[in-house]
């Protein structure tokens, strides 16, 4: 594909002051590309225009690498329903966030709280990483793993994990930023005192972090 497209950046009509093109080559090194015509004049003379054709490699592409914990201390089951898959059959990519979220309300329930009530304030979603691993099916048992990981000041990352249950095929993790929030006065609070010390038993380390692919774009 590289060389195809330097042919065609190189393949143009030359100017009327300039020698028509015969033949081209290509040669390709070191971050740069080189093109050497051999061309011929009215003349019956012949030389070389050499030309030059710059490419550039853009850094590295970040990809999103969820680490995920030895130990969850919460986790709970769901089934995948009709309502779920998309028309390719399987789980919907969008709808698996759905059932990330029915898990969060779950794990809320297990300290006594719900998301509009965590000692009187509630919650948002501030972001979310993840990375699908594998289709997921109807009828099929979803475990959703979670824990507590980068505990701040007004909010906390929540790292999940996602698995078929009989076969504990790996469908997808990810991890999703949660920060408190007053509603009366739509502003971002302090996390309470006493929903982060039962946090205790729920705490992880850090989960994400980036991997490196590389990319080469042609201009």
């Amino acid at each position: 594909m590289l060389h195809n497209l330097a042919l065609w950046l190189i393949g143009f009509d030359a100017p009327p002051a300039w020698p028509r093109v015969a033949n081209s080559t290509i040669n390709a090194a070191a971050g740069a590309m080189r093109a050497t015509q051999l061309v011929s004049n009215t003349a019956g003379l012949s030389g070389q225009i050499p030309i030059l054709l710059s490419f550039k490699v853009l850094p590295p592409m970040a990809r999103i690498q969820i680490r995920l914990p030895s130990h969850f201390a919460f986790s709970t089951d769901i089934t995948l329903y009709q309502s779920h898959l998309n028309y390719g059959g399987h789980l919907d990519n969008a709808l698996l966030l759905t059932l990330v979220s029915e898990a969060r309300v779950r794990f809320f329930k297990s300290l006594g709280y719900t998301e509009l009530d965590v000692e009187g304030v509630g919650i948002l979603v501030s972001d979310a990483a993840l990375q699908y691993r594998s289709e997921a099916f109807h009828g099929e048992v979803m475990v959703v793993r979670m824990a507590a990981t980068d505990l701040g000041r007004k909010g906390f990352d929540m790292v999940w994990s996602m698995n078929e249950r009989s076969t504990q095929r790996e469908v997808a993790r990810g991890k999703t930023g949660i920060v408190f929030f007053d509603y009366k006065s739509h502003k971002v609070v302090l996390m309470p005192a006493a929903f982060r010390d039962k946090l205790a038993g729920f705490h992880a380390p850090s989960a994400l972090e980036l991997g490196e692919d590389q990319a080469l774009v042609v201009i």
